[in-house]
């Protein structure tokens, strides 16, 4: 079973990033916006969507969830069309911020000052 809904999640992540970046003709949609994960419930009710975006700036982030929350229905018929499934699921726009994460721990080593070791000892 889960191997299964492994193989609907990756359809379903594949599909979402075809239709925002094809289909989706939004000027204030970020060409710079990935999907880096779906989690789909067994019964295909809701579709938790993560949504990464590349952006240190928390109110651009904040404005293109707010894009594909209004684009949600278009984008719910155009995943219909690409992938079979019971029933359009409803689908949860979430921001991933691994990347503003990362940023910050890289932005911190370095600021390190680490002594260099001598290739003697």
């Amino acid at each position: 079973m889960a191997n299964r809904m492994e193989r609907a999640n990756a359809q379903i992540q594949k599909a979402l990033s075809e239709i925002i970046s094809f289909d989706l003709n939004n000027p204030k949609l970020s060409s710079m916006l990935t999907i880096t994960s779906v989690e789909t419930s067994i019964d295909f009710a809701v579709c938790k969507v993560k949504v990464s975006v590349l952006s240190k700036e928390k109110q651009d982030m904040q404005a293109q969830l707010k894009v594909l929350k209004q684009a949600e229905g278009f984008i719910k018929k155009l995943l219909l069309q690409k992938v079979k499934m019971p029933k359009a699921p409803k689908l949860v726009f979430i921001l991933d911020e691994g990347y503003l994460h990362s940023e910050r721990i890289n932005e911190i080593l370095d600021k390190l000052e680490i002594p260099k070791l001598d290739e003697e000892e």
